[in-house]
């Protein structure tokens, strides 16, 4: 006598039924399924959502209603979490979708790092539904419960920055979308970003280091891999401004200012940012005028200083006091002499020109070390003698 089906074995054959294309990646998981192999099957659904083309709104819903939900309190809760974000992005309506969320929430209660997966697509549901007040103190709440956990897997990382990245992007609050948004590109591998997706993330990521009044480090963003994306589009005109940034050249970003204003224009953020901008090239330079200087040599006249950063001499000392309140530099400023005495610059990620002159100046240190050493070794000889 033939077994009776279940209702789960039956949506199996319903669904390889009609859709033929895909009755062999079917057949795995009715295998799976039919040995009780939950950890097995569990990555085998991840594949099968992350490769199956399911048309139209509801369609994933269905499919875990019919199938997955037979066996989630049996699968990895991390597992489980992000197959359900998925289904949770396949319903039409917002509230059903939370619904849903906290249906799964749940089942994956005694794991964490599965409740702060969830709960991050919660905070992209209520920033949908126009509560960016609840979605700010949830977005706060998760990513300090994060950061209080001795080690979290990186896809963890990576929503919670995202949705917070998302947030700060919609707020216009550069810096904190900076920060996030470069953590994000950190914590997600390239391969499970869609082109698309990566390419605006990395289109605002540079504007934002642009124009925020905190990011002068340009060499953590150009270091990325997905910054490449930019040099072969059409924006590499924002490449080449990060570049400027990043080498403190003045010249170079007057020049693009000038050749790329129509471009620059088109976007709000840039425009709105000129002056700030022109402030942060002119902080860029100096510090870049610092990075050639062997630390015994960093007494700078405000002369030098003017002809360095393109100001006059007399905005000099509100240039220093401004690079001294966003510890780009410490030391001692003397008005009387115009003069500035810098004991410690802000340590930065280099690329590799700058590399090769903080090689070249290690070499000239090992230098007068060992001529020290000889000088020193010769009159101690003649002290003996």
């Amino acid at each position: 006598k033939q077994k009776k089906m279940s209702k789960t074995e039956l949506y199996l054959d319903q669904l390889k039924a009609s859709h033929p294309s895909i009755g062999p990646k079917v057949d795995i998981l009715a295998d799976l399924y039919s040995k009780k192999l939950w950890h097995q099957l569990s990555q085998a659904v991840e594949d099968f959502i992350s490769t199956v083309p399911f048309q139209g709104q509801g369609s994933l819903v269905s499919f875990y209603d019919g199938f997955i939900n037979d066996f989630a309190t049996r699968m990895n809760r991390l597992h489980l979490a992000t197959i359900a974000v998925r289904v949770s992005e396949n319903y039409s309506d917002l509230a059903q979708s939370r619904t849903f969320c906290e249906k799964v929430i749940d089942i994956v209660k005694d794991e964490p790092q599965a409740v702060i997966y969830i709960r991050a697509r919660i905070s992209f549901i209520l920033m949908d539904q126009g509560n960016f007040k609840e979605a700010k103190l949830l977005i706060r709440e998760l990513k300090e419960t994060l950061d209080e956990m001795p080690r979290a897997e990186p896809i963890v990382h990576s929503i919670v920055t995202k949705v917070a990245m998302h947030y700060h992007r919609i707020q216009g609050t550069p810096s904190e979308f900076y920060k996030n948004a470069l953590a994000f590109l950190n914590y997600t591998p390239q391969e499970k970003i869609s082109k698309e997706e990566c390419e605006s993330v990395v289109f605002q990521l540079a504007l934002a280091a642009c124009i925020s009044q905190d990011v002068y480090n340009f060499g953590e963003l150009l270091s990325l891999p997905s910054v490449r994306t930019l040099v072969d589009s059409p924006h590499n005109w924002l490449y080449q401004l990060i570049v400027a940034f990043n080498t403190g050249s003045i010249e170079h970003y007057a020049k693009l200012t000038v050749e790329f204003a129509p471009q620059m224009n088109e976007q709000p953020a840039l425009l709105n940012s000129k002056l700030v901008m022109e402030q942060k090239i002119m902080l860029c330079a100096l510090i870049e005028l610092l990075f050639h200087r062997p630390p015994s040599e960093r007494q700078l006249s405000f002369e030098s200083i003017s002809q360095a950063v393109k100001c006059p001499v007399d905005h000099v000392e509100l240039l220093l006091m401004k690079a001294m309140s966003l510890n780009l530099i410490r030391g001692v400023i003397d008005q009387v002499d115009e003069i500035v005495d810098v004991s410690w610059v802000k340590p930065r990620v280099l690329q590799n020109e700058q590399i090769k002159t903080l090689s070249d100046r290690l070499g000239d240190w090992a230098k007068t070390v060992e001529e020290t050493s000889k000088f020193v070794e010769k009159s101690t000889q003649e002290i003996v003698v």
